[in-house]
């Protein structure tokens, strides 16, 4: 058997072999997976998928009871969704905002917003204001 052949074959059986990665799994990164909770007229594995990808964390469906790190997404039927984030540290941060008409689009909404939230991206841009600017607001 020639190099190649024996290179790729032994390539295949390693990759065959690999178990895939499940987002709702308990993670091995350091990170405590974000639990989520979800109501309304939204997939939780698409959300949930969505939102392993973009965090780059484990995600664990809370069902009934939601520890921090807990991420609650409620949508209402007036198309608005709100997101709440509770951190493990005790702080608290929630946003509600207007999903609009096109409920293909809430699931890439809800995911871009509830990722600011995780991360707390507005703290860190809000830091980057001289203080001289915010005491205007």
């Amino acid at each position: 058997m020639n190099r190649l052949a024996f290179a790729a074959s032994f390539l295949f059986a390693a990759v065959a072999s690999a178990e895939p990665v499940d987002p709702y799994s308990d993670s091995h990164d350091g990170k405590a997976p974000i639990q989520i909770s979800i109501s309304g007229a939204i997939d939780m594995k698409v959300i949930g998928d969505s939102l392993a990808k973009e965090l780059g964390r484990k995600i664990r469906d809370a069902g009934d009871a939601c520890a921090a790190p807990c991420l609650t997404i409620i949508v209402g039927g007036d198309d608005k969704a709100t997101i709440v984030f509770a951190a493990t540290s005790g702080s608290i941060r929630q946003r509600t905002v207007t999903l609009g008409t096109d409920h293909a689009q809430w699931p890439v909404v809800i995911t871009l917003l509830a990722g600011n939230l995780v991360r707390d991206e507005a703290s860190d841009v809000l830091a980057l204001v001289p203080r001289r600017s915010r005491r205007r607001r």
